[in-house]
């Protein structure tokens, strides 16, 4: 609520023609005001985005495009967007309608809804979103404060286009855990969306107009994530059986299960509502066929929404386990990933269908020339980040880290399959012929140990980092997934191909830094980089980071200077190097400048939302700075931001151990599953 804090005082004029009058509301997604439209002479709403999403260009732009395509919509149960200005001082608003009323949130706080006005407010809702959906709109954050009940009886959605808005630095920041309540099973994992998470969002709202609670309801996020994902939703025990069928069909865990448009979802409420507006005698339903037939129709529905997402592919061995998945949360998900044996008697050994786990293994260095081995495993570590970092669209790609692998010592499929769970794994070698190279790999499906294509690259002129571009894009059309020249190139500025030849091997050395000498080996080799290439901005970001584990080793001042030296180069440069902040941020918390490290954190997620090293280091400085709470969900982040990263799990492990150990709730499921 800094928001409300800084709040536009009574009179100001904002835009040159909007007299703020007043709050009329504050959220996650910002502060509301009503104010008088001196042009056109009417009462409007002026929505503020937060400060942190002002400073992102990119979501500004999508916001933008968004709200432009959503202020065409003409529809009764859809609120007006008039317009979207900016400030004098560059902050973006939305003008919108202001309408008399309550919101949907306000009137179930106070009472739950009778069955028959619940039941017009859905219908309602569905119409709007009927007509969004026609346009190809979709909302992604229906809610119960999202949706304005009008003193003249009509229902109004408001906030579309915010939803994408919604990222990884402010879930933190921002409260957004009102929307986690409300989000979808493919929401949840970061697949594709389409109209149907509307669809499961409106079946959430019109649970909790009935009951009075949310379906999913849990006191905390990750616990909130694990039931949409894998529980049941509370008992819908005492409703009309019409709207228990309507409720258990929209929140089918498989989209493909669920209303697949919202007319169809309309259509049964209508006719619900027809059936509720009889008399007693036409709603009897004790006997017949129709009551059979109802009946079981319910019971396929509610099947449907407490099928697990994790194992749908299969039924689970343990009846047991969905329940003992909710109480758990977080806790049995570090099981899982940590003890692939345990996952496997749980689940069986198959991945669910569209998941890819991948494991890139150690190259073979042909020729066994020394000179080759730190070369090698850079490129094994920067493969691994080039392929998590790109964007699938719905399909689920997982890559497991190479530091990971090496812990492990993972050498063939057969031992990714058994150790890591990973169905791909992609081998490899590397060969040295003057000053070409050649990079050979192999994507391999473990499971049945069948090869499913192979990638040869060479390089003429040693230029690595346009090798790496074609492996990275050859082996994503093996696994059929569509990649551009905007994902590959990362390499952060102008890239002289010896400089970056020395990055990789001192990216290899880095990784093995406990080793005597390699650090210093690793220091020399960029110094070499951004001398070969001064304008070379990754050389100078990695350099600053291995001075700062240099002083990690021995607290000398001196290392934290060259670090921050190189870093600010780093940023000089490019400015959009997420690693680069994220050193600095540790750099600033080290030295005690905790303001500071939160700042470079979450700079860092403005340009990395799904940066799981700035949202661990953001995690650190709260809890550093008192701020618990905040630390706590900062940690939860990590954790589903890289689920197959077990660094995530160390890091929330010690972090309740500091704290006197983890929540009540995940005792009890531990002591529950001995």
């Amino acid at each position: 609520m800094a928001e409300v804090t800084n709040a536009l005082p009574v009179g100001e004029l904002v835009g040159n023609n909007y007299e703020i009058l007043g709050i009329a509301g504050a959220g996650g997604m910002g502060v509301v005001y009503r104010a008088w439209d001196a042009k056109l002479e009417r009462t409007v709403a002026l929505k503020f985005l937060p400060t942190l999403l002002n400073a992102d260009v990119r979501e500004r732009e999508y916001f933008v495009l968004e709200a432009r395509m959503a202020s065409s919509l003409d529809h009764p149960n859809i609120g007006v967007i008039h317009g979207i200005e900016e400030t004098a001082d560059g902050r973006a608003f939305i003008v919108m309608g202001f309408y008399d009323g309550l919101s949907l949130a306000q009137r179930i706080a106070k009472a739950p809804l009778s069955t028959v006005e619940a039941v017009d407010v859905a219908i309602q809702i569905a119409l709007g979103l009927c007509e969004a959906h026609a346009h190809q709109i979709v909302h992604r954050d229906i809610k119960p404060s999202n949706v304005m009940l009008t003193n003249s009886g009509s229902v109004k959605i408001v906030d579309f286009g915010l939803a994408r808005l919604i990222s990884a630095e402010t879930a933190t920041a921002s409260g957004i855990v009102g929307s986690i309540k409300y989000v979808s099973p493919e929401q949840a994992l970061g697949h594709r969306t389409d109209q149907r998470t509307d669809i499961w969002s409106l079946g959430v709202v019109l649970a909790e107009m009935l009951t009075g609670r949310n379906p999913f309801e849990r006191g905390a996020i990750p616990a909130i994530l694990v039931a949409i994902l894998n529980e049941p939703p509370q008992s819908l025990d005492g409703l009309p059986i019409a709207l228990q069928g309507i409720i258990y069909r929209a929140l089918s865990k498989d989209a493909e299960k669920r209303y697949q448009h919202c007319s169809e979802m309309l259509a049964d409420l209508q006719a619900a509502r027809t059936e509720l507006s009889n008399d007693s005698t036409n709603r009897k339903e004790a006997t017949g066929r129709k009551t059979t037939h109802r009946s079981n129709d319910i019971r396929k529905y509610v099947e449907q929404a407490s099928i697990s997402t994790w194992s749908r592919a299969q039924k689970p061995r343990n009846r047991w386990l969905p329940l003992g998945l909710g109480l758990c949360g977080f806790v049995l998900l570090a099981c899982l990933f940590l003890f692939p044996r345990v996952r496997e008697q749980l689940f069986g050994s198959r991945i669910r269908v569209g998941e890819e786990h991948i494991a890139v293994l150690p190259f073979t260095n042909i020729g066994n020339n020394p000179e080759n081995e730190a070369l090698s495993e850079g490129l094994v570590d920067t493969l691994s980040g080039r392929l998590s970092n790109l964007d699938v669209g719905n399909k689920a790609l997982w890559v497991i880290p190479a530091s990971e692998i090496r812990r492990l010592k993972v050498m063939d499929p057969a031992a990714a399959l058994k150790t890591l769970g990973a169905n791909l794994v992609i081998s490899g070698s590397i060969r040295r012929d003057g000053a070409a190279i050649n990079l050979n790999l192999n994507l391999i499906n473990t499971e049945n140990l069948r090869l499913i294509g192979s990638v040869d690259v060479v390089d003429q002129a040693g230029d690595l980092a346009a090798l790496q571009d074609e492996a990275v894009s050859r082996l994503a059309h093996l696994m059929d997934l569509p990649v551009s020249a905007e994902m590959l190139h990362n390499t952060g500025g102008s890239v002289v191909p010896a400089a970056y030849e020395n990055y990789l091997t001192a990216l290899g050395y880095m990784q093995r830094y406990d080793k005597a000498g390699n650090l210093d080996r690793a220091i020399n080799l960029l110094g070499e980089s951004i001398k070969t290439d001064p304008k070379f901005a990754l050389g100078y970001g990695q350099l600053g980071e291995a001075y700062r584990i240099k002083y990690q080793l021995d607290k000398n001042q001196h290392w934290l200077d060259e670090a921050q030296g190189n870093l600010e180069r780093a940023i000089q440069l490019d400015g959009s190097l997420p690693a680069a902040y994220v050193t600095l941020g540790r750099i600033h918390d080290v030295s005690g400048k905790r303001e500071l490290a939160l700042q470079e954190f979450q700079h860092a997620l403005t340009l990395d939302p799904r940066n799981a090293l700035a949202v661990r280091g953001l995690a650190r400085a709260y809890e550093r700075a008192g701020r618990v709470a905040d630390a706590e969900a900062a940690y939860q982040k990590a954790v589903a931001l890289k689920p197959d990263d077990w660094e995530s799990y160390n890091l929330i492990g010690h972090f309740y151990d500091r704290q006197g150990g983890i929540p009540r709730r995940s005792r009890r499921c531990r002591e529950r599953l001995r």
